[in-house]
This record gives C-alpha cells, structure tokens and sequence, in this order.
C-alpha cells in the first residue's frame, strides 16, 4: 500500500552561493548564541551528531542531568546559531537566517535536537530526514523530495532530504522555503500500552463495566458495521478474529501482509470486536459482531511515522464506519500537527468517527488525541478510579477540554497474538493489558454499537451521543474524565446533544475580576 514516487526538483528557485564549512564549532556564548570557535576534542559514550535541515551539524553530549552539551558546526562561515534548552531539558539549536520562518513554515521540531535523537533521526541512526511538506500552491510540486507519499487529506506530500553533507541539506532547505507553504517533522508515534503492570484479576468485568451486555440484551452487536483498526496489524488465524475482518493493508512495509508481530494489534482488535471464540464468549468485543477493517500503521516494535499513519488513514475512512487509533506521540499537542489535521479533515469529509487514545504521559494529551474532531479517551481502573498514567487536559496553547471521556484501560484482557508477548499472557490464546490504547476500542465498540441502531448518523453524532450518555464521575477533574465513564447501552435510547463538548471559555491569568452587571432593587415601601 506504500505508493511512493520520486520527485526532482519543480520549484525554480535561486540557490545562495554556497561557502566552504569553518574549520571550527560554534558554542553557546553568554548571550545565548553560538558563533564559531575552536574545534572541540572532548569525547563522551553519549554523543549524537545531528545534522539538521539547515545543513548545521550538532554535537551532542549528555551530560548526566539537565541539559546537554552541545556544538554546533555551522553550514554558512560566521553563522550565528541561537542555542537555548528550557526547563523541560530539550535542546532547540535554531540558525538566524530561518529562525523568522521556525513556526509559521518550519516546524520547530525540525530544531529540536532532543525530539530527533529521540526519534532516531540522528547521524548514527539514519541518512536521511523524514518530512511532511504542504506546497505553497496547489499545482506546486515541492524541491528536493525524494520516495514522495501523496497526503491528500491535509493537502501535504511526505519524503525524505538526504543528510549526506550539510551543502545538500542546505541547498534542501533553501528550496523547501522557496516552495513549501509548511514543513514537519515527519515524527514518530507510539502504540499507547504500558509495559511491566500486573497480573489481571477479575476478567471480563469491563464489559459490564460499560454495560456492553445491556446493550447486547437489546439486539445490538455492531453487526453490519465496520471498524478501522490502525495499528500493529493482526493475527488473522486468531479463534477471536476468524471471520471478523473484511479487509487489510500493511502501511509499514511494501507488499507487506499486516500480520501482528507485536500483540498490541490484536488485543486492540479483539476488544471492539472479538468473539471470544476460544472461551466460550467469555471474552469477547463490546461489539462482537460488527467487521474488522485492519491497516498496520505501526511496526513489529509498535512505531510508525505520521506519514504512514496518514495515509493508513486515508486508507481506512474509505472503508469503515469508525477508525480506532490507540497511538499516540511523545509530545504535548494542541491539534495544529499534520495527523490531527487529517483526523479533522476526514472526520468532515468522510464522516467517520476516530476514536483516540489520550496516550499514557499522566501529562498533556499529545497527537492525534489533540484533534478537535476526534472521541479522546482516558483510562479508569475497574473501580472507575482514574489511571494515574492517564494523560488528560487542557491541550497546550488552545486550552481545550480533552479527553471526551473514559473506560476501563487497566488489567484488560484480550486476544494474544501468536507468538506475542505484550505484557501478562493468560493462556495461549489471551493476555492482560494496561494503558488508553485498551479504554479507547471499548469507545470504538460502543460506537459500532451505536452505528448499527442510526446507519445515518455522521461521526459527529455519534460521539454527540456517547459523550452525552456518559455515567458521570465524581470527585475528579473533568479536565481528565472528560463527561465521565464510558455506557455503551445509554447512547442507544433516549435524547442526545449535538455538541459533544461544552466550550466554557477561557480567562487569561492572574485575574483583577470582570465587570458584574447590577439590577437596582426596587423599593419595597
């Protein structure tokens, strides 16, 4: 399914002269800048090299705690390069000639030397530097792409920029200003399940939890619905999934086969829509008979590029219902990235509902959770207690309320995936989990659930309807249960709201307090 192309350079462009490199490195000065000096010989088993977009080549040496140390050596003779590192302990190394464009066109991840190493985008790890590139125009075709990947829903291409010397990143750069409208980081993102937790006990009570029997009672099992899995893939000769999926594609791999090497794919899967053939139907999906969409965005060590994840995607809408997304960045968001704009952009144009993971920081929710159209999900334990590692709101920068709601996220057990071991195998065939990437699929089934009693509904209303439907918690920040626990059986009878979430406005902070208008008491004599 990985239909890339080979872009050459289509955007005329006039190229700078470019000078020979400075025999020396530039260090952080007092002023916060880094002009060139001599060379550095000091060496540390903790070294990255970074080369940037810009052609500058950082050096990188942890220093234990805090802040690293770095140098910088610079891709234009007498460069400034302003080098700062905040309290979070990320080091940002940004040259002054683009530093007016970092943010309305670069993405300052491109400068976040902490974030690339991270995400293996140093020298060590890979030649080349994966972008997502809006063209300024609709007809432009972007410089200096190579393996391009059309993304039509944010009107964006992915590819690469060889590193193989810091002219050509330079001469790169020079040409994605010349014809991009926007340029990312293309960034890693994370299947949400945490690892190490213990084992499980009472099985299976998160189904009543979220009074998915109730729901069954009344004739509902999401059958003729379709749910989108975007994940690890899964195991297609798994009892619980026999039969269940419809259809497949392998993002992570050409003509690959989308079998789950990793289990959290299965687990995922089979809790929205498992039989639960091999127990009896002890264990299976809150919505058992609804049909399996499964597209493997995620590789066999549960990592995948935006890039991927968008396309699998676009993929997905055109063939489900609803898309489930248990992954989740590294990073707090605030929607404006290049995944949450394709959630919000396909919510619109397709009308499919994407249920998302909160992700399990126990900070703020980073992407694609932060996309205003998608159902974000935290995580409570069996006694609706919320799970410390539940990330939750308000977004970074808008300040808006997320998650939409929760459901049970810890000790769930599912389908194992042959071969697999997630975290707490049961038996050959089920293991127990922990994280929001398990609370998310139970939304998704109660929303094929929900599906299949209003064929017509849009996504919108759907996650209209099970936002309102909520059991409410009490006694805890709705900045992180949202309108409370998740009840699959409530949304399916009775009145529903077509505003999922009430926005309440901001105040900026410290407050000196607000006019108050005062009605005069009328005499009483």
């Amino acid at each position: 399914m990985l239909k890339r192309t080979r872009w050459l350079l289509a955007v005329a462009v006039t190229a700078t002269a470019l000078t020979a490199l400075p025999s020396g490195t530039a260090t952080a000065s007092p002023d916060g800048l880094s002009r060139p000096s001599a060379p550095d010989t000091a060496t540390d088993r903790k070294t990255h090299t970074v080369t940037l977009l810009t052609g500058d080549v950082v050096t990188v040496r942890a220093t234990g705690s805090g802040c690293p140390h770095a140098t910088v050596q610079p891709a234009d003779p007498n460069s400034v390069i302003h080098q700062t590192c905040g309290p979070d302990g990320h080091l940002h190394v940004i040259p002054a000639r683009v530093a007016s464009q970092v943010g309305p066109v670069l993405d300052p991840d491109l400068f976040d030397v902490t974030v690339l190493i991270a995400d293996g985008y140093d020298d060590q790890n890979t030649t080349e530097l994966p972008l997502i590139v809006q063209p300024a125009t609709a007809s432009a075709r972007v410089a200096a792409l190579g393996d391009v990947l059309a993304l039509p829903s944010i009107g964006a291409v992915a590819g690469r920029v060889p590193k193989k010397s810091p002219a050509t990143a330079k001469l790169a750069t020079d040409s994605l200003l010349a014809g991009a409208k926007k340029v990312w980081l293309d960034r890693k993102v994370r299947a949400t399940a945490l690892t190490g937790v213990g084992k499980p006990t009472g099985l299976d009570r998160n189904l009543v939890q979220v009074a998915a029997p109730d729901a069954w009672k009344a004739g509902y099992t999401g059958k003729g619905v379709r749910v989108a899995v975007l994940d690890t893939g899964a195991d297609f000769t798994h009892p619980d999934l026999a039969g269940r999926v419809v259809d497949r594609a392998d993002f992570t791999a050409e003509g690959g086969d989308a079998v789950d090497h990793n289990g959290h794919g299965t687990h995922v899967a089979s809790t929205i829509a498992g039989t639960g053939a091999a127990s009896n139907g002890q264990r299976r999906g809150v919505a058992p008979a609804a049909n399996l969409v499964i597209g493997k965005v995620l590789d066999d060590h549960g990592s995948g590029e935006d890039s991927g994840i968008i396309a699998g995607m676009e993929w997905a809408t055109a063939r489900a219902d609803v898309v489930n997304m248990s992954l989740g960045g590294s990073y707090p968001d605030d929607g404006s990235d290049p995944l949450s704009l394709a959630v919000d952009a396909l919510s619109e144009r397709t009308g499919a509902l994407f249920v998302i993971a909160s992700g399990n920081s126990g900070g703020a929710i980073s992407s694609p959770g932060s996309a205003a159209s998608a159902l974000t999900v935290g995580a409570v334990d069996r006694d609706d207690r919320l799970a410390d590692f539940s990330s939750r709101g308000p977004l970074v920068t808008s300040r808006v309320a997320k998650p939409e709601l929760v459901a049970p996220g810890v000790d769930i057990v599912a389908a194992r995936a042959a071969g697999t071991n997630l975290q707490d195998p049961i038996d050959k065939f089920y293991e127990g989990s922990t994280g929001t990437s398990m609370a998310a699929p139970h939304v998704a089934g109660a929303a094929a659930l929900l599906a299949q009693r209003h064929p017509d509904w849009t996504g919108e209303r759907l996650k209209a309807a099970l936002v309102g439907a909520a059991d409410p918690l009490t006694g805890v920040d709705p900045y992180a249960v949202g309108a409370g626990r998740l009840n699959a059986a409530r949304a399916l009878g009775g009145p529903t709201s077509d505003q999922p979430v009430v926005n309440l406005g901001t105040f900026a902070y410290p407050q000196s307090g607000t006019p108050v208008a005062c009605r005069p008491t009328p005499p009483t004599g």
